[in-house]
């Protein structure tokens, strides 16, 4: 996890905290070792179990769920203080509001909901051509727009040899996310854009001790991370 997401969390010791899609469960467990009572939730239950192994190896305790995160169980309804979304997450969810209205019923009233994510812009540049001080714009940057790729590996070994290389993803605006999140009765608290991204996404990038950043001159002219934070408010039923 980054220090953005700790310092938007704050304390979590005792709090209730869901971390989804978590995947192998780092982050989760990351968690769990600053004090939350901590959920994961994963739609493959082939990674959930590695977390659970991994888990016993540090004695820590942790809950898993397989579910996909746009249909997050009923029996999660008001069980977390916190909701947090990790980099690696937006990009691979279709229905947005679906997702956002998920994670806003999984929170109690006052209970806050952390993403922390690649910035729409940032997932759409090419940057192949850095070296000749190129940027170019190779995908929609919002709209859902569904994007194909056949690429080997993953985020954890690119050069690892895997047989289902066909990715799918879409391509959403941050103003698709407030609009969730207005009808989700989620009310906004926090917005930043910040000119650093958790991987190198082209080796000419630099590595730096707060994550990855363009070289000279877009070093801190371009946003390649987004962080939001905002809290459920109470229901209010309409007057008829």
């Amino acid at each position: 996890m980054s220090d953005l997401e700790r310092s938007l969390a704050g304390d979590v010791c005792g709090k209730r905290l869901l971390h989804l899609p978590c995947h192998l469960g780092v982050d989760a467990l990351s968690w769990a070792q600053l004090g939350a009572t901590t959920t994961g939730l994963d739609f493959s239950q082939n990674a959930l179990d590695v977390a659970s192994d991994l888990t016993e190896e540090l004695g820590l305790s942790a809950n898993w769920v397989c579910a996909d995160v746009c249909q997050i169980p009923a029996s999660l309804e008001s069980a977390f203080d916190i909701v947090v979304v990790s980099h690696g997450s937006v990009a691979w969810v279709k229905d947005i509001q679906a997702w956002i209205e998920g994670m806003a019923r999984s929170l109690v009233p006052g209970g806050r909901l952390i993403i922390v994510d690649e910035h729409p812009l940032s997932i759409s540049l090419e940057t192949e051509e850095l070296e000749r001080g190129v940027l170019r714009i190779s995908s929609p940057l919002m709209g859902g727009a569904r994007i194909e790729q056949i690429a080997r590996g993953s985020y954890a070994d690119r050069q690892q040899n895997t047989n289902h290389n066909r990715r799918v993803g879409w391509c959403h605006g941050l103003a698709e996310l407030f609009g969730a999140m207005t009808v989700a009765n989620l009310r906004v608290e926090h917005f930043g854009e910040h000119s650093w991204c958790e991987w190198q996404k082209s080796p000419n990038m630099i590595e730096t001790s707060g994550g990855y950043v363009l070289p000279v001159p877009w070093s801190d002219s371009i946003p390649l991370t987004f962080s939001m934070m905002a809290k459920r408010l109470p229901f209010v039923p309409t007057q008829r």
